[in-house]
């Protein structure tokens, strides 16, 4: 859902969406903004890998699956094509930066996220501050 007055009128511009925090809807929410914003870039620049889309995709769902989850707040997510790929930034209002645990199948499925976010990235910085965190994600386009 895009908040009050945010737009963007190219996929050269920064991209940005709030998500509420509180209700799961949100990761559809952003998923679809996102998928916007890169299909827009797509037609104007191409992604060198095919899967450059897809990867975006599933990091966005990741991150902000686990904002919704553990952080009280809003959500925000932007995107934004830098001159060697995709920056992608996630925040929310709680400042403890994820921690990767151990996938175990008796515990159930999940706990495989960070896990993702870090294997498909370029690079991962999570910034943390008293109003809560942001993690930016870098990925090749």
């Amino acid at each position: 859902m895009m908040a009050d007055g945010e737009g963007r009128t190219s996929a050269d511009d920064l991209a940005a969406t709030v998500v509420n925090g509180y209700d799961p809807r949100g990761v559809t929410d952003a998923r679809l903004f996102a998928a916007d914003f890169l299909d827009t870039l797509a037609r104007r620049v191409p992604p060198d890998e095919p899967d450059s889309r897809d990867d975006a995709l599933l990091i966005v769902d990741e991150l902000v699956a686990n904002a919704v989850q553990y952080a009280p707040g809003p959500v925000t997510v932007t995107l934004r094509r830098t001159f060697d790929g995709l920056h992608l930034t996630v925040g929310d209002s709680n400042p403890v930066p994820p921690t990767p645990r151990p996938a175990d199948p008796r515990r159930g499925p999940g706990h495989i996220g960070w896990h993702l976010v870090r294997a498909l990235a370029r690079q991962v910085h999570v910034v943390a501050g008293a109003g809560g965190k942001e993690i930016h994600v870098f990925l090749p386009w």
